[in-house]
C-alpha cells in the first residue's frame, strides 16, 4: 500500500510543477512541459496498475464498502484515466501552442479530477483495503 501512498505524492509533485507552467504566459520551449506530460502519463498509469494489484481483494470481496461507494470510484477513476489519456493523444505540442489558454483551463480541471480522485482514495479506499487484507 504505501507504493500507492508514494504514487500519490509524485503525481502531485508533477501536477504542482505542470499548474506552475500553465499559471503563466505561454513559454517559449515547451520541452519541459512535454517531458512532465511524458513522465505524469507514465506514473499514472503504473499507478493504474499497482491499485489493480493491490486492491482487487475489495473489487471481488464483500469489504463493508457500500455497492454505490465503489460504483462511484470505479467510474471516477475510469473517467481520470480516460481523460489523461486523450489528453495525451490530443494534445499535441502544436495544439498546445496554438490553442494555450483551452490547455490550461482544460488541464486545471483533468488535474483536478485527478486530486479528488485520490483525495477519496486515501480517506476511503487505502483504508478499507488495509482492512480487508
Amino acid at each position: 500500500m504505501e507504493e500507492l501512498y508514494d504514487d500519490h505524492v509524485n503525481l502531485r509533485t508533477i501536477a504542482k510543477e505542470v499548474s506552475a507552467i500553465i499559471a503563466g504566459p505561454m513559454p517559449s520551449d515547451f520541452s519541459q512541459l512535454a517531458q512532465m506530460r511524458l513522465e505524469f502519463s507514465r506514473l499514472l498509469n503504473k499507478h493504474f496498475q499497482s491499485e489493480e494489484r493491490h486492491l482487487g481483494k475489495i473489487l471481488w470481496a464483500p469489504s463493508g464498502m457500500p455497492g454505490t461507494a465503489l460504483d462511484d470510484w470505479l467510474k471516477q477513476r475510469q473517467e481520470v484515466r480516460t481523460t489523461f489519456s486523450e489528453d495525451i493523444r490530443e494534445w499535441t505540442l502544436p495544439l498546445i501552442r496554438e490553442y494555450w489558454e483551452k490547455y490550461c483551463t482544460e488541464t486545471k480541471h483533468h488535474l483536478s479530477l485527478l486530486d479528488g480522485m485520490m483525495l477519496f482514495e486515501e480517506s476511503k479506499i487505502y483504508p478499507l483495503s488495509a482492512k480487508v487484507q
